[in-house]
């Protein structure tokens, strides 16, 4: 369709204690544990975002007093399989910030189409919780929520602008 640049803004779960509801994620590589991605290339394909994307993430969230975390994430295909807790103590032994469903395959696909692409993710579910007890939280944490949102829609419009 002609984009150049691309940032995703949004949601994650926590694989790590320290990163708090409402804190934002920068994803500097992910771990490709998706079907989508393996369309495109082999798994071992690494998924890496754009450097200067990155980098105009974290200078605008250098400026601003919320809590953000830089690394690698994980895409994956669903919530809710029986080993969840085993897989979950699996990425958090290894440094995997918090997992989603779409960043692997967005830096993928735009890496081979030669399209820059960054992801930014609020963390809606703290590491350990049950995903149902996390959507309860983000429900009463909601104004935290939004404001968490706001900014990382703002962080993407920043870190394009100033490319």
């Amino acid at each position: 369709m002609g984009a150049k640049y691309l940032v995703r803004v949004g949601s994650a779960g926590a694989y790590q204690s320290h990163i708090a509801l409402g804190d934002l994620i920068i994803a500097e590589a992910a771990v490709r544990d998706d079907g989508g991605s393996a369309n495109y290339a082999p798994i071992s394909y690494p998924a890496l975002a754009n450097r200067q994307l990155v980098n105009g993430l974290i200078d605008f969230m250098r400026q601003h007093q919320h809590g953000y975390h830089c690394g690698v994430v994980r895409s994956h295909d669903s919530f809710y399989v029986d080993n969840e807790l085993d897989i979950c103590r699996k990425w958090h032994h290894l440094g995997v910030l918090g997992a989603d469903m779409e960043t692997a395959a967005l830096l993928t696909v735009g890496r081979l189409r030669h399209v820059a692409v960054a992801s930014i993710l609020n963390n809606v579910v703290r590491y350990g919780e049950d995903v149902a007890a996390g959507v309860s939280d983000y429900a009463s944490a909601e104004k935290a929520m939004m404001h968490a949102e706001l900014l990382a829609a703002r962080a993407a419009l920043t870190a394009l602008i100033n490319l």
